[in-house]
């Protein structure tokens, strides 16, 4: 699964970490409005893309779900075929575990 993690704050880090040690899982791409904050994140967790908008991450496509890790968030799950955005489960189970 291509992950993408949006929000880079500090429960962001939770979640790159745990996502990163389940096998099936790549973090592909995060997004953040905060480029300084954002750039930092990506290089400390190895995430080769970085976006300043959802919108640009949505239109560059290359993703099976979102982690979405923004203040008084609720993860989310888009799918790429259908493209809606739907409640994801919790982190394992997201994650297919």
């Amino acid at each position: 699964m291509r992950l993408i993690i949006l929000g880079t704050g500090g429960w962001a880090n939770t979640h790159a970490m745990n996502f990163s040690e389940i096998a099936d899982v790549k973090i592909v791409a995060a997004v953040d409005t905060d480029e300084v904050r954002l750039r930092a994140f990506a290089l400390r967790h190895g995430i080769p893309l970085t976006f300043t908008s959802l919108d640009d991450a949505l239109a560059w496509g290359e993703f099976d779900a979102v982690t979405n890790v923004t203040r008084g968030s609720r993860a989310l799950f888009h799918d790429n075929e259908d493209t809606r955005r739907r409640q994801a489960c919790p982190l394992r189970e997201a994650a297919g575990g």
